[in-house]
């Protein structure tokens, strides 16, 4: 794979990730329903529609997240510009064609989210995923599909979603672009600029939508299997519970949530009180993600790395520092003015670049210009070989 498909698969697997972010927490009315039915059904007070108010906010803010990444696929910006509907010269939209992309990326995106969370609830998931990029109307009539209660609808849909004739009806998601809270307009810039204020909700947001994937067990956040290791499934993406059963899982150690089901967690009762309170400051500094570009070498040793496992594991000795040393200057043949050059460009890359200075002349002190450091490839910078 080249480094510019290798981008527009990470940038892809970014915004079908955000769909992962949001499908959990429809859960919650699910488990609200078969804790109000039944012959043990719970009392409900004024702090339950408390938190449901807060979970109606959560799931806002997560539509406006997957509505913000929709919004670059529908305006096809970055690596997108190609799959745009109109034609450059002559401006002429091909219908037949967008319609075909839209059905074909729609369809894409349920089976990634449904393989995503484990094969479950697909027929939740696709009516949603319908509801969402398209509207109610183009739901079909089946019966694998719930139907919600009033109460549930508005927990579900918040209070954006407006219901008019179809000739005029807009999608969920435009719908949360076109009424955007002011306190809810930083998560426009996740992603793109560091946000610089207190509003704790905005900053978990930010965190589980920057974190990589192979990172989320560090912060303690699951988005299916997403960053889980190869080792616990099987070849179709499904869960090889012999594995699952080595690895010997608790509560106490359960890093990929497979014990503690269902992931959701239970906000704070003056959570929307705390928000109220913080404060918001203008976001100056733009994100970027590097992508340092592995050897031959480095690839080699993730290759090797099962065989290493195994050698270790059956009683192999480990090399001393004086061994390895040893035999780094038998196998390396470079001269010492080499290495050194390399030491040197390596943490000429890792290191902060002093900033110009202008002198009264308007001329400038700094060294004549350098190579660039970074490559721009698409939407992702990556390290100059």
């Amino acid at each position: 794979m080249d480094t510019s498909s290798c981008a527009q698969s990470i940038s892809t697997r970014k915004r079908c990730s955000v769909r992962c972010m949001y499908a959990p927490a429809q859960e919650f009315i699910l488990i609200r329903r078969d804790e109000l039915s039944g012959d043990k059904a719970q009392v409900q007070s004024e702090q339950t529609n408390e938190v449901k108010r807060i979970w109606s906010t959560y799931l806002s803010q997560y539509r406006l997240l997957v509505a913000r990444n929709y919004s670059v696929i529908l305006k096809s910006e970055g690596d997108l510009k190609k799959y745009y509907h109109t034609k450059e010269i002559v401006h002429i939209s091909s219908k037949i064609k967008d319609r075909a992309f839209h059905s074909q990326f729609l369809a894409y995106a349920t089976q990634v989210v449904w393989i995503t969370l484990h094969r479950r609830a697909y027929f939740i998931i696709e009516m949603e995923m319908n509801r969402l990029f398209r509207s109610e109307y183009f739901l079909m009539n089946r019966k694998e599909y719930l139907e919600f209660t009033p109460v549930e609808r508005s927990l579900l849909y918040g209070r954006n979603c407006k219901i008019v004739n179809y000739r005029e009806q807009r999608s969920p998601l435009i719908q949360e672009l076109l009424h955007v809270a002011d306190e809810d307009m930083p998560i426009l810039w996740i992603g793109e600029r560091m946000y610089r204020g207190s509003d704790h909700r905005i900053a978990e947001l930010e965190l589980e939508y920057m974190v990589p994937d192979m990172q989320l067990y560090m912060v303690d956040i699951s988005h299916g299997i997403l960053g889980h290791p190869k080792t616990l499934y099987n070849t179709i993406l499904a869960l090889d519970w012999p594995s699952v059963r080595y690895s010997n899982f608790s509560l106490n150690y359960d890093p990929y949530y497979m014990i503690r089901q269902p992931e959701l967690h239970i906000p704070n009762i003056n959570d929307m009180a705390l928000r109220r309170m913080s404060k918001n400051l203008e976001q100056f500094y733009k994100i970027f993600r590097i992508y340092e570009q592995a050897s031959k070498a480095v690839l080699m040793n993730w290759v090797n790395r099962v065989k290493v496992l195994e050698y270790y594991q059956t009683g192999g000795a480990l090399n001393t520092l004086e061994n390895n040393c040893e035999l780094q200057l038998k196998s390396d043949t470079r001269q010492v003015h080499e290495i050194v050059e390399q030491f040197k460009d390596t943490m000429g890359r890792l290191r902060k670049k002093k900033a110009k200075v202008m002198d009264d002349v308007g001329h400038t002190n700094a060294a004549p210009e350098e190579k660039p450091d970074y490559v721009l490839k698409g939407d992702d910078v990556y390290f100059a070989e």
